[in-house]
């Protein structure tokens, strides 16, 4: 996510007191400069990288640019979240990533101001902050070769990330007016599926097995030709998307589930954390037990290997009625599968 100042960095001037139609912005010198500047992020964002604003600024002021001045690229539906207010950019900062569910490190603060700059550095030293160049005219130079705004594949899941993250938020303030959970869940119009990895997901496959830190049951990562050789003995590669109501679609976890005599074993359990209180971890393994019990098995395995990142997984057998039967080893009696939840339709 990019973190993006306002005054003098979004456009040129202050709004509070040029207004919302006298700061710099436009076909002219210095507001082209700025003009430029919000082109290149609107097409950063374009690539999925979320768009935030903290900003020390007076909220409906500051809002008011964004949705009325007529040269504006940037717009108030293209940012996620803003705190503009009169506290710290660092404590702003943190809220940020709590709400969007980021760590630290995945944010970038464009500021113009070295002292505000330097306090986020200070107080925040996980944040990415460059060292912007005086010339507002070569920031987007200047960014463009920031290895944190360098991908090395986008997939077109990846483009859509603005989107599902916009949905998210959508769902979250559903949910903060709901009074039962489950009535909530059954809200959302969600269906699942759990497949055998084609042609068509096996680059999300190997996405999420390689970029997923937190909920990822034992980090243990694949290439292509690993993933060949789980199938090609037996064995299970499951891809899970989820579809709602909002205009979700889009494959959220993987799977390799191994079988030997009558034990499978869930090998590594991977899923985006953007699903988590939706069930959805549930689902998946009243799947595997359907599964597990067509091929024979009386027990399913599922070892957690804890990692400095991976706390949101630690307990999902526990939950699920799993047994510890040794350090990071829980066993599941298929006689006693997980049951499917309610407020899923299964696909």
């Amino acid at each position: 996510a990019i973190v993006l100042d306002l005054d003098n960095t979004c456009w040129g001037g202050v709004v509070g007191d040029d207004g919302t139609f006298g700061i710099k912005m436009g076909s002219d010198y210095p507001g082209n400069q700025f003009t430029a500047f919000q082109k290149f992020i609107k097409t950063i964002s374009e690539r999925g990288v979320i768009l935030t604003v903290c900003s020390k600024n007076t909220e409906d002021v500051a809002l008011d640019a964004f949705r009325n001045n007529p040269d504006m690229v940037i717009r108030e539906e293209d940012l996620l979240t803003h705190r503009i207010n009169w506290s710290s950019k660092s404590q702003n900062i943190s809220e940020i990533a709590k709400e969007v569910d980021l760590g630290l490190s995945n944010l970038l603060f464009i500021d113009d101001n070295p002292m505000e700059r330097m306090e986020v550095r200070q107080n925040l030293p996980g944040v990415i902050v460059p060292e912007m160049p005086e010339d507002v005219a070569e920031w987007p130079g200047f960014l463009a070769t920031h290895p944190a705004l360098s991908a090395l594949k986008l997939l077109d899941q990846d483009k859509d990330r603005v989107t599902k993250y916009k949905i998210r938020k959508q769902i979250q303030d559903i949910e903060k007016t709901a009074t039962d959970k489950n009535a909530f869940l059954r809200k959302l119009g969600m269906k699942i599926s759990v497949k055998p990895v084609e042609a068509a997901t096996q680059a999300r496959a190997l996405q999420l097995f390689a970029k997923t830190n937190q909920f990822n049951t034992t980090t243990t990562r694949y290439s292509q030709g690993d993933l060949e050789g789980v199938s090609a003995s037996g064995g299970d590669v499951l891809t899970v998307r989820i579809q709602d109501k909002f205009g979700s679609d889009e494959a959220i976890a993987v799977l390799v589930v191994r079988y030997e005599g009558d034990a499978a074993t869930i090998e590594n359990f991977v899923m985006s954390c953007r699903v988590l209180g939706r069930g959805v971890e549930t689902a998946i393994l009243a799947d595997i037990c359907t599964r597990s019990l067509a091929k024979g098995c009386t027990t399913i395995r599922g070892p957690v290997i804890e990692t400095e990142r991976n706390q949101p997984c630690r307990d999902v057998y526990l939950r699920h009625g799993f047994t510890a039967v040794s350090a990071g080893i829980f066993v599941l009696d298929t006689a006693q599968p997980v049951e499917f939840p309610d407020w899923f339709e299964y696909d």
